[in-house]
């Protein structure tokens, strides 16, 4: 699983999305349900502090029903995040070798 900055369907916006065989969706990017929560759950964020945070590095908030959702006008910034989250997968993929999860 690995994190990158997504280009939504609106020119100029940015997505931290899971590009994973495991994780797409037919259109190959993921932008409603419980997908948004994983970054939070790595994080060990509530998905609202989760949804500060990345304000707090420059995303936009976006949605009044389902899921609200962050993007990006910048992808740098978008990847800064992505950057952030990749690590944490990794910790955490670290943590779990070897262990028998049931």
């Amino acid at each position: 699983m690995k994190y990158i900055p997504r280009e939504m369907f609106t020119d100029g916006q940015y997505l931290a999305a899971i590009d994973s065989i495991d994780f797409i969706s037919d259109n190959g990017l993921i932008f409603d349900g419980s997908f948004h929560v994983i970054g939070a759950r790595l994080m060990g964020l509530s998905y609202p502090d989760y949804l500060r945070y990345l304000r707090s590095k420059g995303a936009t908030l976006k949605g009044k029903t389902g899921y609200t959702y962050a993007y990006f006008k910048d992808k740098d910034k978008c990847q800064k995040v992505c950057d952030v989250l990749n690590t944490k997968a990794a910790e955490l993929t670290n943590k779990m070798k070897g262990k028998a999860y049931v």
